[in-house]
């Protein structure tokens, strides 16, 4: 975002290559006036069906395959316009959800208000693009209609508890080595400032908020989803929608495939009118 805003260093339009299919893909927010509604996909990864790419975030063009995806597993329908970005994944950029990618996302926000300033606002994210969502959320933007959250996370610390307990379970104290590890290795992620949790309550009440979880989920724990939605229902939001899937053979970056979650959003979506 901010390279094609202060360098426009970004072509205008491109042919990007996804599943086996090119796509022109345009610079910029394409909106119409008579547009009442626009969904924001926040990105947590940007899964393609080419070998030996599959759950890999760090990949040319990342925003528009994620949007694509939305497309193609129904989540967003095709009448609607749907904008995604890229976020900076490299070591010295990816920030768990954090100051930089919260201000990513809050600059795209402004400027699809400012191009329609009556429009409503649904905004998607997965995973690290989830917790960038619930952030943004926190700050009360204006004409916000909804959340889709696939698999969220609310902290960095959760994060890498989980990866631990799956992954090196073997080896003592290891959640404390791996936090550390993913505290030094990535620089943008400041521990101090992991307090989402404790804002959680200033997300509006009346909005409402769709969650989809894979219970055997490697990254996102059944727990940290449990204690998300029990803050967010403390606060007074009477409006949450969990749909949990008990599919061992998908991880949480394809849960858009699973067809219980595919129905629970566009259930979600007509109960709430967003279609």
């Amino acid at each position: 975002i901010r390279t094609i805003y202060l360098h426009n260093a970004v072509p205008h339009h491109t042919l990007l290559f996804i599943n086996n299919t090119y796509f022109m893909v345009y610079r910029g927010i394409e909106l119409y006036d008579h547009d009442k509604k626009v969904f924001i996909f926040s990105r947590g990864y940007a899964k393609t069906k080419e070998p030996g790419t599959n759950d890999n975030f760090i990949q040319r063009g990342a925003a528009a395959k994620a949007a694509h995806i939305q497309l193609q597993d129904h989540i967003v329908p095709d009448n609607y316009p749907l904008i995604s970005f890229d976020y900076d994944d490299g070591r010295y950029g990816f920030a768990f959800g954090q100051r930089k990618e919260i201000e990513t996302l809050q600059t795209l926000y402004q400027a699809v208000l400012h191009r329609n300033p009556h429009i409503d606002v649904i905004l998607i994210g997965d995973c690290r693009g989830a917790k960038v969502a619930l952030e943004v959320a926190t700050k009360r933007p204006k004409n916000l209609r909804a959340l889709i959250l696939m698999a969220p996370f609310v902290s960095g610390r959760d994060l890498t508890n989980n990866i631990a307990m799956h992954h090196l379970k073997y080896l003592p104290f290891s959640k404390e080595i791996l936090h550390r590890f993913f505290t030094v290795y990535f620089k943008n992620y400041k521990q101090r400032l992991d307090t989402l949790a404790q804002r959680l309550h200033t997300i509006d009440h009346t909005i409402p908020i769709f969650i989809g979880h894979r219970i055997y989920d490697e990254l996102i724990s059944t727990e940290s989803i449990n204690r998300l939605i029990q803050t967010l229902r403390q606060s007074g939001n009477k409006h949450i929608h969990l749909v949990t899937t008990q599919d061992k053979s998908e991880p949480h970056s394809k849960l858009t495939e699973i067809p219980e979650i595919q129905q629970g959003i566009a259930q979600f979506m007509d109960m709430h009118g967003l279609i």
